[in-house]
């Protein structure tokens, strides 16, 4: 199985990426500063973490949850 981590994928171009991506099989998980990206995550079986990617000891701690 292929892995992808999306970082903005609660919404626009980041959520037709990670639809595209878990449509064709592949486990994804959404990094967001968005809550609504639980829902998408739900919705479409992948992963999420809440995080604003701007603030490097939120991403940090986002890898480590993954």
């Amino acid at each position: 199985m292929k892995h992808a981590v999306v970082t903005g994928g609660a919404k626009g171009i980041g959520l037709g990426v990670v639809r595209e991506l878990t449509g064709e099989g592949w486990h994804c998980a959404i990094l967001d500063s968005d809550p609504f990206g639980e829902e998408v995550a739900d919705e479409l079986g992948a992963a999420f973490v809440q995080a604003d990617v701007t603030r490097p000891e939120e991403l940090e701690r986002a890898f480590a949850d993954l």
